[in-house]
């Protein structure tokens, strides 16, 4: 379904770009936490991602968290610094959001992390709950 101007979709778009963008901050927030389970409820049971650090796609749910897991076990401390560029409700279950995301953190060897990826992230409504059902990121120049 498509928004139209006059439908109760177009009336609802700022709902819905609010709570997808609530959603992000949940996502990121699990991350920062390490809340693994948390995490993975975010996730949909279909989830791809293909972050910047791999060579291929990763879209199985268990090796996703398990990729998370391992990437964030190199840092001592970090923080997401999230910039929103755009939302894009395609229709009432699905909504693509643009952004900035600076991480910002100290690895277990005491460097020094600061760098600023560009995201999409792709969340789809399952069973009246948006779920992250797809991402892409590359690092900024």
């Amino acid at each position: 379904m498509d928004l139209e101007p006059n439908s109760n979709l177009a009336l609802n778009k700022k709902n819905i770009e609010d709570e997808i963008w609530k959603r992000e901050q949940v996502y990121w927030g699990s991350l920062k936490s390490r809340d693994f389970s948390k995490y993975k409820s975010n996730l949909h049971r279909h989830f791809t991602d293909w972050p910047s650090s791999t060579k291929e796609p990763i879209d199985n749910l268990d090796s996703m968290v398990t990729f998370a897991s391992n990437t964030l076990n190199n840092f001592a401390e970090v923080d997401f610094v999230l910039n929103h560029k755009l939302t894009q409700v395609i229709n009432s279950e699905e909504v693509i959001v643009y952004f900035h995301c600076k991480i910002v953190g100290i690895l277990i060897d005491n460097s020094k992390v600061n760098s600023t990826n560009r995201m999409i992230h792709i969340w789809h409504k399952d069973e009246d709950t948006f779920k992250l059902i797809g991402g892409m990121q590359s690092e900024l120049e």
